[in-house]
Parts: C-alpha cells; structure tokens; sequence
C-alpha cells in the first residue's frame, strides 16, 4: 500500500505493519499517524535487529497495567521478516508493531497475510497525490494558489513540505491579545524589517502562543542552514536552496552581514534547541533559547 493510502480505517484493521523507509521524514509522518489512531500515549520502544528476540520477549505479554506500546523494529535484512512476521503473531498483547526495512523488492511480502505493508517511496506522477493526503492529514483547507506555491517552494524536499504544512496549522493557533496573528514566516521577516521595539513585541506574542518549538525551530534550521551554505559559497543558485521571493532576499542580506562563525554557533543552538524540545536538558526552557537565536540575530543584521 501506498503511503498516501493510509486510512484511519485502514489502520485499525491492522496491528503489525511492514514499512519501506524510502523516506524518513515520511515513515516519521507514517508511524505517527499510527500512533494517534491508536491512542497511544506511552514512548514509542525501539527494537534493533542485533537484540531482537531478547529485546522484543519483554513486549510480547499484555502489560499488567494494561498499556498499550508502539514498538518499532530496525531491521537490515529482510530475510528475517518471515521470523518476525510468525513471532509477532503469536503476540497475545495489544501492543502494535512497524517493521521497518531499507530495501525493497527482494521478498515477496503478499506471502504474509493479514500484516500491512506500506510503501513511502513517491514517485514523480505521485506527488500531487501525497500533497493532497497530508493537507487532508493536517486538516488544512488551502487555495490552489496556495498549493500551487507550496508545490514549487518544496520541491522534492519533503521535510520542508511537511514543515510548511505544520506552519500552516499554527494559524489558528497563534491568536495574540491585539488580535495579530504571527506565523513563523512573519516572525523571519520580522528580525528584517521591523522597527526594534515591534520585533520584540512580535517575538514575545508570539513565543507566548508557541506550542510546538519543534515546528517553529525547523523552519530556522532550514533558512539559516540556506544561509550558511550561500556564506560558504555565494554562486550557489537561491531555487537550488528551495528558497524564494522574501527569504531569498532575507538570505542573501543574512550572508552578507552574518559570519560563518555567528551561523555556526546559530545552527549548534537550533539543534539544543530540538534537544530541549524532545525531553533532553530539561533544566532549560526551548522558547527561552529560540528568544536568544532570534535576538542575536536581530542585533547581528541591524547593528553589525
């Protein structure tokens, strides 16, 4: 099955699925929206292949408190799907299980019954097809325009698409106390053309309504990794950086005022960043230091 297939009602029919990771911002995407159709609130568990069948014994009996596990196995040869597939089905729990696998095409899967295998590859005449599941998967209602534009703007890079579609869903979220409403793409625009005392005001609004650093933090990942690769070579062509119209021109003003070292240190600070925001270093606050990343470079690009 397609990935672009996946269905509530598909997944429910199923508890062991075989997924092709051709794409890991896909299978991320895939493996999530398995997870919330179930109603699984525990930490995902990953299994590798090295300690399979030690690892995964201690999954294979129902919780005594009756919770329910997403357990994911790493394998790198397929030959022993038909093993896992057998181990698994004996398994009395409500547990659900992704096998992921990275090569495609040397195991005849239809021999496995009643297991779903899903395929995250896509293909060129594909892609308008995964565009329109996932603005349906985001709940997202967008002009063609729009979509048009987002099209061109991601390309082949499905993190960006994925980040944008998630930037999309902020809009409703981020409603401030003067009824403004920021995305993430306004508060970028912001450290370039705004007056000091209305950056700060926009940053504060809206680092207040922020309720996924992950999503704001990739979208900076992603323009200041563009800017530190146009700084370390200036013929590099903007489109090829999936960069357009205002942030073309915002990375272009970047590098020409930003040293390598200043993006650097920037960049190290967005992946702390997306440490704290997944469980790491929780003594410091992820709003705190994107409030850091965005001041110095405010600083940086006015004042020199």
């Amino acid at each position: 099955m397609k990935v672009f297939e996946l269905t509530s009602d598909v997944i429910k029919k199923h508890n062991i699925f075989f997924l092709y990771e051709h794409d890991s911002c896909i299978s991320d995407h895939s493996m999530h929206k398995i997870k919330i159709n179930f109603e699984i609130k525990s930490q995902s568990v990953e299994i590798n292949e090295a300690s399979l069948e030690q690892d995964l014994n201690q999954h294979l009996s129902s919780d005594l408190f009756g919770e329910k596990y997403l357990i994911i196995i790493n394998i790198k040869n397929v030959k022993n799907i038909p093993k896992i597939n057998a181990l698994l089905k004996e398994n009395k729990s409500d547990n659900i299980f992704i096998i992921k696998y990275p090569k495609k095409d040397i195991f005849k899967f239809d021999q496995l019954s009643e297991s779903l295998f899903i395929d995250t590859e896509i293909k060129e005449f594909e892609k308008n097809k995964y565009l329109s599941y996932l603005i349906k998967s985001y709940g997202l209602n967008l002009t063609l325009d729009e979509i048009n534009s987002i099209e061109i703007t991601t390309a082949n890079n499905y993190l960006a698409l994925h980040n944008i579609l998630k930037l999309k869903t902020l809009t409703s979220k981020n409603h401030i106390e003067n009824h403004s409403t920021y995305e993430g793409f306004d508060i970028i625009a912001s450290i370039f053309n705004d007056k000091q005392e209305i950056f700060i005001h926009k940053i504060d609004k809206f680092l207040q309504s922020l309720n996924d650093p992950i999503q704001f933090n990739s979208l900076l990942f992603w323009f200041f990794k563009s800017v530190y690769r146009h700084k370390n070579n200036s013929s590099i062509n903007l489109k090829n950086l999936r960069l357009f119209g205002n942030l073309s021109k915002f990375c272009l003003v970047a590098s020409s005022k930003m040293s390598l070292k200043l993006l650097e240190n920037i960049i190290q600070k967005i992946h702390l960043v997306d440490k704290i925001s997944k469980g790491q270093y929780i003594d410091l606050d992820a709003k705190l230091e994107i409030k850091k990343i965005l001041h110095i470079s405010f600083l940086k690009l006015r004042h020199g």
